[in-house]
């Protein structure tokens, strides 16, 4: 029976550790060693983190990787160790996932999802409190069409929150953020500071 997949963040600072990740494969970019011998960097994350996977040319899966599209899903097998470059894995193996592990993997953990869970509920309380009746209704006509894309979208590719349901985070951590500014400059319209962080990221 294979062991439960572990998280990417669980990994960090081992020194050998064998275990399999479930995650997506982002980015699959060819590069070159100092020797002219190509290799592969591999971006692979799971919902709160990543890491790059280096598949040098003497690979069983080499090839197989090369002509790999970004977007799989698939478990990596191996012992992990973080080296200076990060964290990396050796005497890999990897198959891809079946549907049930995709929306395992894409659900993320139970911490996280309890933690996206909360801060979409203080986005929408909120939302909930603004006075000017225009901006509370374009809020609301925004959760009521695009509610379901906004939890699952990532704040960015790579720089903040890079994860899927990362905008409600960010929106949720803004959100607080203008409360706090607003409190301080009683002057500024708190309707808008509230309706601007909702839709600063949404495009």
């Amino acid at each position: 029976m294979n062991a439960a997949p572990v998280s990417i963040a669980s990994l960090a600072g081992t020194t050998g550790t064998h275990a399999a990740v479930h995650a997506q494969i982002t980015t699959v970019t060819t590069k070159t060693t100092r020797d002219a011998k190509p290799f592969l960097e591999l971006q692979l994350s799971d919902a709160a983190d990543q890491f790059t996977l280096r598949v040098w040319s003497d690979h069983p899966d080499f090839q197989t990787l090369k002509s790999t599209a970004a977007g799989g899903f698939v478990e990596l097998t191996g012992d992990f160790v973080t080296t200076a470059f990060g964290l990396d894995a050796k005497n890999w193996s990897m198959r891809p996932l079946s549907e049930d592990e995709i929306t395992t993997l894409l659900a993320g953990p139970p911490e996280l999802q309890e933690k996206q869970q909360t801060d979409l509920a203080h986005i929408r309380e909120r939302c909930a409190t603004l006075t000017d009746p225009r901006l509370k209704c374009i809020c609301e006509l925004f959760f009521e069409k695009f509610l379901t894309r906004f939890q699952r979208t990532a704040a960015a590719r790579a720089y903040h929150h890079a994860r899927r349901g990362g905008l409600v985070e960010h929106v949720a951590q803004m959100m607080r953020s203008a409360d706090a500014i607003a409190d301080v400059y009683p002057a500024l319209n708190r309707d808008l500071l509230i309706t601007g962080v909702l839709f600063h990221d949404c495009g």
